[in-house]
């Protein structure tokens, strides 16, 4: 079939739950993504088909085959190429009218100004062992307004965690400032899923080993991940519905069925946190430092 690009009609089944005016407003802002992997590309794709149309993605890593399990971009075609490459080449294809700029480097001190440039909200799909990048993006994020919004995928479900102008700041929340590097890391990961309700599924926890920077993960956490992340992005550039901002966040986790609410009151000086911490440190001591990779 032979026929030209039309916005209107590419996008017009998400009128509805959408007014004509509010398509509008989606088609005229612009997100910066940091990450085209594992969540970061499928964000991407879930924010292009809801009518968005500018964006910043910044990702310097290339596609490899242990991706395959997950990441939206990763098959045979794609290995050894850049993620943004890949990630915005699918995205034209959805709509070749997109304005994009890329950032190969990644999201660094130097060009944190640029990829923020006429931002309307950040969507976080950074790897999670990457804090020392969001300890400057977030705050860069607040100084100008922007709302920060952080959808984890959490073995098979997602934890929302999101900072806005008004909420409380990263560094109040998860207390990683002066902190070592793994530290920073156990502080980060229980912070996004401080319920824990997820580790019932986990049931070969041998594969997961934050001391060598490997978590083991599932594709249905990922695009569970994107869809809330999407509602997420809807609410905050339409002004309409609940958000949840830190220090609440909502985790619910596909294969418990279960949803939990948590209110980290205090951030990282809540005495609950405090002692799941000292657990968690206790734990990360004692892990190996290295396990041969899974051929299976």
């Amino acid at each position: 079939m032979d026929k030209n690009f039309e916005y209107s009609e590419a996008f017009c089944r998400n009128l509805g739950w959408v007014t004509k005016e509010e398509l509008k407003r989606l088609g005229s802002v612009k997100v910066a993504i940091g990450g085209a992997g594992g969540v970061g590309g499928i964000h991407l794709i879930t924010l292009v088909r809801l009518g968005i149309t500018q964006f910043h993605l910044a990702d310097p890593d290339f596609f490899e085959m242990k991706n395959f399990n997950r990441q939206y971009g990763a098959d045979m075609n794609s290995l050894g190429k850049n993620k943004c490459d890949v990630m915005l080449e699918k995205a034209l294809a959805i709509n070749p009218e997109l304005k994009t700029k890329s950032f190969k480097d990644g999201i660094t001190k130097a060009n944190v100004a640029e990829f923020l440039d006429g931002v309307d909200i950040y969507v976080d799909g950074i790897d999670v062992f990457e804090i020392e990048t969001r300890e400057f993006l977030y705050p860069e994020c607040r100084k100008r307004g922007i709302p920060c919004v952080s959808v984890a995928p959490v073995g098979m479900g997602a934890s929302i965690v999101n900072f806005t102008p008004d909420s409380m700041t990263f560094e109040n929340y998860f207390g990683v400032q002066g902190k070592t590097a793994m530290e920073k890391i156990i502080r980060f990961t229980l912070g996004v899923a401080p319920s824990l309700v997820h580790l019932k599924s986990l049931i070969a926890r041998e594969y997961s080993n934050i001391t060598e920077r490997r978590v083991s993960s599932t594709p249905m956490g990922c695009h569970m991940a994107s869809g809330v992340m999407g509602t997420e992005v809807l609410k905050l550039l339409l002004n309409r519905g609940p958000v949840t901002k830190a220090p609440k966040i909502i985790h619910f986790d596909g294969y418990t069925y279960k949803v939990k609410k948590t209110n980290m009151f205090w951030g990282h000086r809540n005495p609950i946190f405090k002692i799941k911490l000292i657990l968690f440190k206790w734990i990360a001591s004692r892990l190996p430092r290295k396990l041969e990779d899974s051929k299976v």
